[in-house]
């Protein structure tokens, strides 16, 4: 019997385009130019994921510019 690990979403690092928009709160298509703009997007084979590290270091200084 094939088992997956489970792994809890706030330990996971690679995201889904629909679980990136979620996170930041935006729709798909302003995600998408974000995560490129920010350096964000990883290619593994023909899936295209993006990286919560990468997004939270941006998200970080966007907030930090701003106080």
């Amino acid at each position: 019997m094939n088992k997956r690990l489970s792994i809890a979403d706030s330990e996971r690092r690679l995201l889904s385009i629909e679980e990136a928009a979620q996170y930041i709160g935006q729709g798909l298509n302003r995600t998408r130019s974000y995560m490129e703009s920010i350096g964000a997007v990883r290619k593994i084979g023909r899936r295209v994921l993006f990286d919560k590290k990468v997004i939270d270091e941006a998200l970080d200084q966007l907030c930090d510019s701003c106080v």
